[in-house]
């Protein structure tokens, strides 16, 4: 026993020496953050919204952040503007030519099956990296606090993850539920729990990106039941229907039906796809044809130019899609051709297409005061921001296409990038026991625990992560033999709870306070302690 105590007594002093060498060197340690990326999305608000409070001084916070970076007004989403749209694609860099998810539903040709907002929503959310799943949750009202809050440990995912992305959801659904004012509030909220992770500089030398995936309409909004009025239109040919896409069992009458609909009810553009290298578009006084030809697009009209691209002089001229957005980037329908050639190019999209531009939108019970289902710049247009050692020589953005913005723009932002292993502690408690917590690799850990009752060995594997909570589980060998264990931790900045239960011991909670990036206290009713975390 005397044996133990001296060993514990030498291990005490061991770690008290480097807690303490850690203290002196903390501040220089953590500001080490030019290779760490904080990607921003901040879901639905077009770039006018977005410039319009940041030039008025309602996002102070992004304004002082963003200071010193790049500031880019014109940038376009892939239409139909929604994040089932763009979340797919954004980093490989398709367009919405390819890829499934054409909206919230389609009609898979090949098997006949309707494929509906669940398995579209699943697919999506299998996409998003196992830490911001539960983000979607944290969108609805009263939980967007705990998301704002969980920006708070954002040094912590830096730990193990070079690139951290965090997805702000609440905006689109205030937006879609409330209207202006809540989604307006929703972007200032936002901004204020940013400003809370970014105290103390703890964001300082870091790379900040921010952007957002498409627009929202909430002014003058007027519902439509596009629904009735396309079944009561097309009848009896109708197969399915999601919008924007109509499929008929007879894609032979897709032409005439789109003039019917265009002229005679409330939607306001149908398109249909003439050939491989024509799309035609109807709309209530003429209509209009995009052609293709070597990657470039001529936009034609007959009677009404409902684009009033004529204007701009892009009329019956052939223009890539970059020089269709760099001349119509400050136009009320910026780069429509190629947008809807690409996506009529979609083998999933339906015989007839159909689209509602604002103040119109479809009706939705989830959606009856603000959407983004048309091409207007207010559903289509987003902003860019970014700040960081890793964008100093980084050219001028004037605009961009959205699904382009890591294939092309921002391509030093590496999401495949291996996780780093988890943090190395030695933990010092009273009574006397030490702790020494290895990892080998992201998401393992093992520990031998040494006190007066001996040595305890034990390893653990990361089930369950979030922003705020982990969930780990695993085997302790105690008393010859080998038992299970679970931990599950949760924390909001430099404060944290766990919860340890070992087979059939009473579970321990644990409180802890990371008082410097390199150490933390840790209390609970049975001990009290400190760790060096390295």
């Amino acid at each position: 026993m005397l044996n133990v105590r001296r060993r514990i007594h030498g291990l005490t002093v061991t770690t008290l020496v480097l807690i303490i060498f850690v203290l002196v060197c903390s501040t220089a340690l953590g500001r080490e953050r030019a290779d760490k990326f904080l990607v921003l999305h901040l879901d639905a608000v077009s770039s006018a919204d977005f410039f319009a409070e940041l030039e008025a001084g309602g996002l102070p916070n992004i304004a002082e952040l963003f200071q010193n970076g790049q500031k880019v007004k014109h940038g376009l989403t892939l239409y139909p503007g929604g994040t089932e749209i763009i979340m797919p694609r954004i980093k490989e860099g398709l367009d919405n030519s390819q890829g499934n998810s054409v909206g919230w539903g389609y009609l898979h040709r090949e098997t006949g099956a309707e494929i509906g907002d669940v398995p579209i929503f699943l697919e999506m959310f299998s996409g998003f990296s196992r830490r911001n799943r539960h983000q979607f949750v944290t969108g609805i009202p009263v939980f967007h606090h705990l998301a704002g809050l969980s920006m708070l440990n954002i040094e912590r995912i830096w730990e193990t993850q070079d690139v951290v992305e965090f997805f702000w959801f609440h905006s689109d659904v205030m937006g879609h539920l409330s209207g202006r004012e809540a989604h307006l509030k929703s972007i200032r909220t936002f901004d204020r729990y940013l400003g809370l992770a970014a105290q103390r500089g703890k964001l300082d030398g870091a790379n900040l990106v921010l952007y957002t995936d498409h627009g929202m309409t909430t002014e003058g909004v007027e519902t439509v039941r596009h629904e009735t009025i396309i079944t009561q239109i097309v009848q009896d040919e109708l197969r399915y229907l999601a919008y924007p896409n109509i499929y008929l069992h007879d894609p032979g009458q897709k032409d005439h039906l789109a003039q019917e609909i265009a002229e005679q009810t409330a939607i306001d553009i149908a398109l249909i796809k003439v050939s491989d290298e024509v799309v035609r578009g109807y709309t209530a006084h003429g209509h209009f044809e995009i052609a293709h030809k070597n990657g470039r697009f001529a936009y034609r009209f007959v009677g009404e130019d409902y684009f009033g691209y004529a204007a701009l002089g892009c009329a019956d001229t052939f223009l890539s899609k970059d020089e269709w957005l760099r001349q119509t980037k400050e136009h009320i329908y910026p780069a429509a051709p190629p947008n809807l050639f690409s996506y009529l190019s979609n083998p999933r999209v339906g015989d007839i297409v159909t689209i509602l531009n604002p103040p119109k939108i479809p009706f939705a019970l989830r959606a009856q005061l603000g959407n983004h289902a048309g091409l207007k710049a207010s559903d289509l247009t987003v902003p860019l921001l970014v700040t960081g050692p890793a964008f100093e020589d980084l050219a001028p953005i004037e605009e961009f296409w959205l699904h382009e913005l890591y294939s092309v723009h921002l391509p030093m932002i590496d999401f495949r990038a291996k996780a780093s292993r988890e943090r190395h502690m030695i933990n010092l408690s009273y009574p006397a026991s030490v702790e020494l917590t290895l990892s080998p690799a992201y998401r393992w850990r093992a520990g031998l625990a040494i006190s007066e009752q001996g040595a305890k060995p034990w390893l653990e594997y990361d089930l369950y992560s979030s922003f705020l909570t982990r969930i780990w589980v695993g085997a302790l060998f105690d008393d010859h033999r080998l038992n299970w264990q679970m931990r599950v931790e949760g924390f909001v900045g430099d404060v944290g709870v766990s919860w340890l239960k070992r087979g059939d011991q009473e579970g321990q909670f644990r409180f802890h306070w990371r008082f410097v990036e390199q150490a933390e206290i840790t209390v609970s009713k049975e001990m009290v302690g400190v760790s060096l975390v390295f």
